[in-house]
């Protein structure tokens, strides 16, 4: 190897770019469990060198910063052993690295034996899937030469994920070798990233795509998702981050467990998208994609993920389609980063070979071409035991109703009848429910062609049959197969299928059984992550010919979600219109007040929001109602404090702590925790004794597996260390809250984190680097409305300002965050910011000025903070 390789491929260097090949990061490892790889012995392995040079290695790299050693369990491992991560100097110098060989010019063999240089960002270009750059400099160490026919049989190493569904089961594919072949190449080579597979409804499309990627079963990822009527962008999503989870990838499943909290955007969804995909190898197949039809949110989800796709490394997506749907573009087939493959009916030699398979006479062929032409499935609907296929119809719809249904048993037409109104493939179980129907008759109509078998087990109808029956029949006919839909899903309880029964119902236009299902189910269906679609199941209820809207319990669950969707203003106007008197369901009354308590806390109204949580506190102590009673209790604590009554505060906290204690919901548990550490805190306790609170909520959250609310919970932490004086471990906690409010889309303590690790910044006197972390969060604060942390990010900046000498701004800035305190109508925030103002201004020489803010800010402390908090400031000031 030359010397210029040798230096970019040292020890040190390879084994920076080996750790940065696993992508775990150390903000992140107390949620994602590390692979083996990251442990000394397999570091030696991975880098191609002995354990002792390794070791040593790593403690130069810990030492010079590069890398972290952290205690924890790898996968595969019984016991916590020391694993090997990049702190984030060590990521600036991975990625500078990989620039640098990729710019490295390598002699390579190509297949016929030729030998010449190119460099390896060229090469990355042509070969798919790339191995890891350690993986390049073992070869070229070995044999002085990259060879591209090894390469190409290149695989990443590990269990490869299948997630094939709705799948269907291929048992035969006919005349399609050339659309197979030139797919499957499509899919060896660098590109086009995107195909998209359009004809008419049972032409083969998806038996196609099928037999091309089971080739590909053991050798990269796959994910397949057929679409179905009345489908959202939320089904494909929770399908995807499900695969996407058994990847290693979680941040698209962190983004729909923050759509529980709010809903999410859509350039959190792109976002989300590209941290998952953008270096997975896998193949993504959606199905039936023309069922997004106007859907604007679909169009752009399926966008998204087109364009993830085209700047991926190891990513191809497979669309099926009868039709064209705009989230492709011509543009985008002109680029060559899409491809069309339009598939027609089958030639005659296919079509000979599809009826000797099914043991029809060779007389018959050219006849049975003649009347109903190429299409597979007409075709696999022929019976060997037809009398004459002189007669068969040569229209396609008479010869399914003559040749197919006219000859099913009375049975098998209510089995055909039933798949013909499901929107999706289903279990046998639910066509058992009709009387004196077996397995046996769902399995016959297999056998004839007329139901399709999924990957996982499920039956549904061919479409040429089901839209053939669907027009032969009236609408009447298929009322009490949606009834019996209903009912199955219903009694499986689970999120998904309440939702899927809602269809059926909504269907049936059982508008009162659908709004009983809701009234039963909301809080699981949100908390299944189907937030969207019990938003659309509520307006269509509402825009119904009975008059639902009118009902207080509807009026409730509304209010409900609009508040879960952000939507504060309708909220509030929705709860407004509620006659509290005509609430039925209890439960809903002291919903109600907590409603009305979370918009008056937003909105800083801080009694109104007392008397609300107060109100329903008292409905839940009432009716007994546990996790009501503790949720009015934890909101009650935190308001209380917000308004300078700590003690109560307190008080109340510790009360809803101890009932959490009796109920298993370690998350509701963690959330009591951060406020009553915050409360404890202003106690007189100081953050000393906050940290062990705090800690322990962080297990809790750890435990429920919510990366949401670790974000909240490492920035707490944070302040607290900060307030002791431990800045380093403070300013961790921070990028830890930061790293998990980004990758789980909890905004408000991204920002929070953002704000305090500007205060670190400019102590370290790094003031370019505190301001644009201010700006930033002044910037999410104004996009999400939140007033609570405005006049921090204005106080920061003043300080920041100041430190730099800008007095003027500083100023500025002071005014703008005693305007936004004022606003809020917290007096000991209120007190704090007076009480640094002055001390600005005495530094200013505007002594009159500064005593006026003194006076106010200690006046505020001992009316609000009691006379130990007024002594302390009396103190300081």
């Amino acid at each position: 190897m030359a010397k210029g390789q040798q230096n970019l491929f040292s020890l040190s260097n390879r084994i920076i770019l080996h750790i940065d090949s696993f992508k775990i990061y150390y903000e992140e490892i107390d949620i994602v469990t590390p692979p083996k790889d990251l442990v000394q012995r397999y570091i030696a392995l991975g880098v191609g060198a002995k354990f002792n040079q390794v070791r040593a290695r790593l403690n130069e790299l810990l030492r010079d910063g590069y890398i972290l050693k952290v205690q924890t369990r790898p996968l595969g491992f019984s016991r916590a052993v020391s694993v090997y991560l990049l702190t984030e100097k060590g990521r600036k110098k991975a990625k500078r690295l990989k620039e640098e060989i990729d710019r490295l010019k390598i002699r390579v063999r190509d297949e016929h034996g030729r030998i010449y240089e190119e460099s390896i960002g060229e090469l990355k270009k042509r070969i798919f899937p790339f191995p890891k750059y350690n993986e390049i400099y073992l070869m070229l160490k070995r044999e002085g030469v990259v060879d591209i026919a090894r390469l190409k049989d290149y695989r990443r190493h590990g269990v490869k994920v299948a997630h094939l569904g709705d799948s269907p089961v291929v048992t035969r594919l006919y005349g399609r070798d050339m659309e197979r072949i030139h797919l499957m190449d499509g899919l060896k080579s660098p590109g086009p990233s995107v195909y998209v597979v359009k004809g008419i409804a049972g032409i083969g499309k998806s038996t196609l795509v099928k037999s091309v990627v089971e080739f590909f079963l053991n050798e990269t990822n796959i994910f397949w998702y057929t679409m179905k009527e009345g489908d959202t962008p939320g089904s494909l999503l929770r399908e995807l981050a499900s695969f996407l989870k058994k990847c290693g990838a979680t941040s698209l499943e962190n983004l729909l467990k923050a759509g529980r909290e709010r809903p999410w955007t859509l350039d959190e969804l792109k976002d989300a998208l590209k941290r998952d995909l953008t270096e997975l190898f896998a193949i993504l197949v959606i199905d039936d994609t023309h069922h997004v039809r106007r859907d604007m949110n679909f169009i752009y989800t399926l966008k998204a993920i087109k364009e993830v796709t085209i700047n991926s490394r190891g990513l191809k997506t497979i669309f099926i389609t009868r039709h064209d749907v705009p989230y492709y573009s011509r543009r985008d087939e002109v680029e060559g980063h899409v491809e069309i493959i339009h598939l027609k009916e089958l030639d005659f030699e296919a079509v000979q070979k599809l009826l000797r398979e099914k043991g029809i006479p060779e007389e018959y062929h050219e006849t049975i071409f003649r009347k109903l032409g190429g299409h597979p499935q007409v075709l696999e609907l022929l019976r060997r035991d037809t009398t004459d296929f002189e007669k068969i119809p040569d229209n396609v719809t008479e010869f399914v109703v003559r040749e197919v249904i006219e000859k099913l048993s009375p049975l098998e037409k209510t089995v055909l009848l039933q798949g013909c109104v499901l929107r999706a493939p289903a279990s046998y179980k639910l066509f058992l429910r009709e009387e004196h129907v077996f397995l046996a008759h769902v399995d016959l109509l297999a056998d004839k062609s007329v139901f399709l078998r999924t990957y996982d087990g499920l039956y549904y109808v061919v479409d040429v049959v089901k839209e053939t029956v669907k027009s032969l029949y009236p609408k009447a006919t298929f009322n009490h197969y949606y009834d019996m839909a209903a009912e199955y899903y219903l009694e499986e309880g689970d999120a998904p299928s309440i939702v899927e029964a809602l269809y059926y119902l909504m269907h049936r236009e059982r508008y009162d059984d659908a709004f009983k299902a809701i009234l039963e189910n909301y809080e699981l269906i949100i908390s299944g992550g189907y937030l969207q679609e019990l938003k659309d199941y509520i307006e269509q209820l509402e825009s119904s010919p009975r008059e639902l809207k009118d009902s207080a319990d509807f009026k409730v669950i509304k209010a409900y979600t609009l508040f879960k969707f952000n939507m504060i203003k309708e909220c509030l106007g929705t709860l407004q219109e509620v006659d509290e008197e005509a609430i039925e369901k209890v439960h809903l009354k002291a919903d109600y007040h907590i409603i009305y308590g979370y918009v008056y806390f937003l909105q800083a109204q801080w009694h109104k929001s007392i008397e609300e949580f107060q109100t329903a506190l008292e409905i839940a102590e009432h009716e007994k109602l546990e996790k009501s009673r503790i949720i009015a209790l934890e909101n009650l604590g935190m308001v209380y404090w917000k308004t300078g009554e700590i003690q109560k505060g307190k008080e109340i906290s510790a009360k809803a702590l101890q009932e959490a204690e009796h109920i298993n919901d370690k998350t509701l548990k963690g959330r009591i925790l951060l406020t009553y550490a915050l409360i404890i805190e202003d106690a007189i306790e100081g953050p000393q004794a906050s940290l062990p609170i705090i800690e322990e909520a962080i297990q809790c959250f750890k435990d429920a597996g919510n990366t949401y609310d670790l974000a909240r919970a490492f920035n707490n932490l944070g302040v607290a260390m900060f307030k002791i004086g431990y800045y380093r471990k403070a300013l961790l906690s921070w990028r830890k809250a930061y790293s998990y409010g980004t990758r789980a889309y909890n905004r408000l303590y991204k920002l929070y984190s953002q704000v305090n690790m500007a205060d670190i910044y400019s102590k370290r006197g790094e003031y370019d680097e505190a301001m644009k972390h201010l700006k930033e969060a002044e910037k999410g604060i104004k996009e999400t409305g939140n007033k609570v942390l405005l006049p921090y990010v204005y106080l920061n900046q003043a300080i920041v300002y100041d430190n730099m000498r800008r007095y003027r701004s500083a100023n500025e800035s002071f005014s703008k965050a005693i305007e936004a305190v004022k606003n809020m109508g917290t007096p000991l925030n209120m007190a704090e910011i007076y009480m640094i103002y002055a001390k600005f201004l005495w530094k200013l020489k505007k002594k009159r000025s500064a005593r006026l803010y003194k006076r106010n800010s200690l006046q505020l402390y001992r009316e609000y903070g009691g006379e130990e908090i007024y002594q302390k400031a009396e103190e300081e000031l």
